[in-house]
């Protein structure tokens, strides 16, 4: 899979419509395989994440991926799925220290665009998986979402996939695909590439940037929802003590 397909930069100026553009990036996770997210045993094992730029790519320095220690073994379904040894995730850094070096990433990359109006946090059905497991993962560490930011700076969530059901059977219908998951998506658009790694948060992550900007139809039905919206959800599910934790 190329790092950024060639984009129609026509398509983009319906997006573009400030002067000083918002970044987005785009993140996935793989998990320990023990459970809902609000199980205290189904930790985060990899971090991937892609960066998009109003409409660009952000060069060869634009994605961010580590794995992460878990503190114990993955389920052995997780463990064939993903490919992911238990002795790797051994040596790897804790999620704490994981979260700083994608924060120091994300800041990095805003202050080179001079991003001022914000962060878009993006993925292909993280409102249904990957935002509640980030979400326990910070609780966890006491971590919150503003270390990603610089002063002022806004944060919102996309979703790629639509969040009702007649959005999702009128995306299938207008890409003509069986349905709609990441792998048929890129599929659809790319064809088989021999690097293709279903499953792995960096290949997830940089698959779901470059469907993003190669398709329109995709960009009409992304569902957006602010974090207090996404907060919110992941304390609807979670079976936890309440406590004063927020994400920002």
């Amino acid at each position: 899979m190329k790092l950024c397909p060639n984009i129609n930069r026509t398509a983009w100026r319906w997006h573009v419509r400030k002067k000083t553009p918002w970044l987005r990036i785009f993140y996935d996770v793989e998990s320990s395989g023990h459970g809902t997210a609000d199980d205290p045993r189904e930790r985060i094992t990899a971090f991937g994440a892609a960066v998009l730029v109003s409409g660009r790519c952000d060069g060869a320095d634009s994605r961010f991926y580590s794995l992460v220690n878990p503190g114990h073994r993955q389920t052995s379904y997780t463990q064939n799925l993903t490919g992911l040894a238990d002795e790797d995730l051994k040596r790897a850094p804790v999620f704490a220290d994981v979260w700083s070096d994608f924060a120091s990433f994300v800041r990095a990359h805003l202050k080179r665009h001079n991003v001022k109006e914000g962060l878009i946090i993006a993925g292909h059905n993280i409102n249904a998986s990957d935002n509640y497991k980030l979400f326990s993962e910070l609780r966890r560490s006491k971590r919150q979402l503003t270390d990603l930011l610089l002063t002022r700076l806004r944060l919102r969530f996309e979703d790629t996939l639509p969040r009702h059901k007649l959005h999702k059977d009128e995306l299938q219908l207008e890409l003509g695909v069986a349905d709609l998951k990441l792998s048929t998506l890129h599929r659809h658009f790319f064809g088989n590439a021999a690097d293709d790694k279903p499953h792995d948060a960096l290949w997830d992550a940089t698959a779901v940037r470059d469907i993003y900007a190669k398709s329109r139809e995709l960009r009409m039905h992304v569902s957006s929802v602010s974090v207090d919206e996404a907060f919110a959800c992941w304390q609807k599910l979670r079976r936890v003590p309440h406590d004063d934790w927020r994400p920002l």
